[in-house]
């Protein structure tokens, strides 16, 4: 087992190792749903009748049994995703937090005047949203925007702006609560509140508008507005009403059957968390404390390696495995020092690539284990530059604290 010192050295080089990568592609890659998101895709996707649904089951078949060659075929352009560019961000202010590298702060100034270029128009305020049709129950176009891609980059700018206190970056978390107060839609459900995941929806999905809610609990830090505490805390009482009895919480708000998987669980506990220590909430608390022990023990396994849903490994996805080391870490700092810890990283390791990225993991197909060889600019290699720092940070951050005790 690696000590503390050689497990702080190996991060970094793997976080470096995928820094030039990421570099050398000028942030710009493929996504798992950006071939589903062309326009000639998206025209039938909605279509009923069994010819389309049997065009879409091919695809999806052709598509997971070679990824690449068929983005190549199809003629579908790698692209900059706002979201992908958030967490490079967040990597990078992490990493200066950790070091204090003034290139890491600069590096992260870069990336926030792309995000400033790259806005969603035509809307209130400040956001972003995907550079490809996203298919849910209705087409959401390319460009509009979203809570999560928002609430993403809102995240590492709330972070960039403890840093620098640069007043572009105060004045740009203004425009995204701009945006979150008055272009999502609301529901309400005794006394608790529920953001849509885009202006043009309805819907109701527990991870997507507890991404407002933290927003709102992180800006009530910031500026002490008793609205956003209350927008915040209201949010966390409609996703407490979802809650299971085991702890675990569906994708859909009011739709019990609906699934459960490994990453919009973490993300759901841990803004639970931010509403819990930024406001002081006790019904995120205990929702939060209630959600991550059912984390643990129903999407981990007892070496702490990542499920994908409750009980089943597959398919294995980075994503997830990125998520896995971002929950435990949000709840836990002593994580980082771990044997959890490194074996997560040692399977993330067994995906990494001769160029420094990371290959999006394993799905199986008819029983088969079919690898999914292609580097996903947004699903796997930027949220794993931004959870592999986040827990490099606090292995530095605990070193730190033992020195000056």
């Amino acid at each position: 087992m690696l000590d503390l010192k050689e497990r702080e050295l190996e991060l970094r080089q793997d976080i470096k190792s995928l820094e030039v990568w990421l570099n050398n592609n000028n942030y710009i890659g493929y996504d798992p749903y950006d071939l589903r998101g062309q326009a000639w895709f998206s025209s039938f996707f909605h279509r009923n009748g069994a010819i389309f649904r049997k065009i879409r089951g091919l695809l999806y078949y052709l598509e997971v049994l070679a990824p690449l060659f068929f983005r190549k075929l199809f003629r579908v352009k790698a692209e900059r995703n706002a979201k992908a560019i958030g967490l490079i961000l967040q990597g990078y202010v992490n990493m200066y937090r950790a070091f204090g590298d003034e290139a890491d702060i600069e590096k992260a100034k870069t990336l926030f005047l792309t995000l400033l270029r790259d806005q969603s128009v035509g809307y209130e305020g400040l956001s972003w949203g995907y550079p490809f049709h996203w298919q849910s129950r209705v087409i959401i176009p390319r460009g509009t925007p979203s809570v999560v891609v928002t609430g993403t980059v809102a995240q590492a700018l709330f972070d960039l702006y403890e840093c620098t206190k640069d007043p572009s970056v105060r004045n740009a978390i203004e425009g995204i609560r701009e945006f979150f107060l008055k272009e999502l839609n609301r529901s309400y459900r005794e006394g608790g509140l529920c953001f849509s995941y885009t202006p043009i929806d309805n819907f109701k999905v527990l991870n997507a508008s507890l991404f407002a809610g933290s927003f709102f609990a992180r800006y009530y830090n910031l500026t002490g507005c008793e609205e956003s505490k209350s927008l915040a805390a209201s949010t966390a009482v409609y996703a407490a009403a979802e809650q299971r009895c085991d702890g675990l919480f569906y994708y859909w708000s009011e739709e019990p059957k609906s699934m459960i998987d490994h990453y919009h669980m973490g993300f759901t506990i841990r803004f639970l968390q931010d509403i819990s220590r930024f406001c002081g909430d006790k019904i995120a608390e205990r929702a939060a404390i209630a959600g991550f022990v059912a984390f643990k023990k129903e999407l981990l396994d007892s070496d702490g390696r990542t499920l994908f849903s409750p009980g089943e490994r597959y398919p294995i996805d980075l994503h997830a495995f990125s998520e896995t080391l971002l929950t435990n870490t949000c709840f836990d700092i002593s994580y980082c020092q771990s044997k959890e810890v490194g074996v997560v990283l040692n399977d993330i390791k067994k995906y990494k690539r001769k160029d420094g990225a990371y290959d999006a993991g394993v799905k199986k197909v008819f029983g088969f284990r079919v690898p999914q060889r292609i580097p996903y600019i947004r699903w796997v290699n930027a949220w794993l530059f931004c959870s592999m720092s986040a827990v490099l940070l606090n292995l530095v951050l605990i070193d730190r604290g033992r020195d000056s005790a």
